[in-house]
């Protein structure tokens, strides 16, 4: 089991990208050829557990993931499940209760993207 093997490799896959664990895979066989499926699909769970990664879940029955860089929202559209990020200037955590820490987010828009 070559579990964290390929840990660099994943990262700079994922950054800057919303790659679905069977797309990850394919970039980094074409790097590694002796590389697991399974060791792929671990250390892409792990690094997620470590907030290294981003796994954004739920799009098109589809997890997809991404360097975590910083809080974002994700607007997908409906049409094609193109992910984009988008940063608002500032997000109003004023609402959450002041015993709560907030130390990650996940948000997602649903809509159109029309393309001009």
């Amino acid at each position: 089991m070559k579990l964290h093997y390929y840990i660099e490799d994943i990262i700079q896959v994922c950054d800057s990208n919303h790659l679905t664990a069977e797309e990850v895979f394919e970039k980094i066989k074409e790097k590694h050829k002796d590389a697991w499926k399974s060791s792929i699909y671990r250390n892409l769970e792990d690094l997620s557990r470590k907030w290294i990664l981003r796994k954004v879940e739920g799009l098109g029955k589809k997890t997809y993931f991404e360097k975590d860089k910083w809080n974002h929202v994700h607007l997908v559209d409906t049409t094609t499940w193109e992910i984009v990020d988008f940063c608002p200037l500032k997000f109003d955590t004023s609402f959450l209760p002041s015993n709560f820490s907030l130390e990650n987010m996940d948000l997602k828009f649903f809509g159109k993207i029309e393309k001009n």
